[in-house]
C-alpha cells in the first residue's frame, strides 16, 4: 500500500518540476526621452545596457535580467517600461532630478 501512496505522489503533475518550460529571467526595458538625459543601466549581472546622452524626443530599448540598476542625469524626463508596462518612478525620484534606483520586474 506505501508504493501506491508514494507512485501516486509521484506521478502527481503538481508536483513535478516544470522542466521544458523557460524561466522567464530576461525583460525588455524601454525608456522614452522627454527631455535630454544622460543614461545609465545595468542589469542584474552587471552587464551595461545603456550609457549615453539620450536626447528628447528619442527611446532606447534593450533587454537584460532584472532587477535593473539605474543612473539618471535627469530622471523627471524620462518614462520608464518594462515589459510594456509602466513603471512609476516619481517616487523613486522625489524632487531630485539626478537619481539612483533600482526596478524589478513590474508584479
Amino acid at each position: 500500500v506505501a508504493d501506491t501512496a508514494q507512485s501516486a505522489v509521484a506521478g502527481n503533475p503538481d508536483d513535478a518540476p516544470d522542466e521544458g518550460l523557460p524561466v522567464q529571467r530576461t525583460a525588455v526595458l524601454k525608456i522614452r526621452y522627454q527631455e535630454d538625459c544622460w543614461t545609465e543601466v545595468r542589469d542584474a549581472r552587471g552587464r551595461q545596457l545603456i550609457y549615453r546622452l539620450a536626447k528628447a524626443g528619442s527611446e532606447q530599448e534593450v533587454s537584460g535580467d532584472p532587477p535593473f540598476a539605474f543612473y539618471l542625469g535627469y530622471a523627471t524626463g524620462v518614462s520608464v517600461e518594462i515589459d510594456g508596462q509602466v513603471v512609476p518612478i516619481t517616487d523613486l525620484v522625489g524632487n531630485s532630478t539626478v537619481a539612483r534606483f533600482k526596478l524589478e520586474r513590474p508584479q
